[in-house]
């Protein structure tokens, strides 16, 4: 099972991740539906490049040249830079080279709910207790 203090590194970068591609490409905020956003787009963030894709109403990061291509999906919401759900939890962790399958993934954050480090929100997303 992966610890909970992944889950504040993970939300750390997702953080300065959708800041910046926010910053860089603020149309990314203007539409739900991220209408008039580009498709594809890079990020240099801490030195490390990353390749941003736009999918449905989110966006994948995906690390350059550096091993593990660390992954960190915004499938929905993308908004709000410190939401965490099983599918984001999972992709990263894999992503890293861990092993964490989906229910798993919804049982740690559960975990963070009770542990009182993570507070239950919509649709199965969750936020860390600030």
């Amino acid at each position: 099972m992966v610890e909970l203090v992944v889950l504040s590194g993970f939300v750390a970068l997702q953080r300065k991740l959708v800041e910046n591609l926010l910053r860089l490409h603020p149309e990314f905020a203007k539409h739900d539906w991220l209408l008039g956003a580009p498709f594809a787009a890079e990020l240099c963030v801490d030195a490390q490049m990353w390749d941003v894709s736009r999918h449905g109403v989110g966006v994948m990061f995906r690390r350059r040249n550096l091993e593990p291509n660390i992954v960190v999906d915004v499938h929905v919401d993308i908004s709000n830079c410190d939401r965490l759900d099983a599918w984001r939890l999972q992709q990263y962790v894999e992503s890293i080279g861990g092993t964490l399958t989906f229910s798993d993934a919804k049982v740690m954050l559960q975990s963070g709910v009770e542990a009182g480090v993570l507070v239950a929100g919509e649709n199965g997303g969750y936020e860390q207790k600030k």
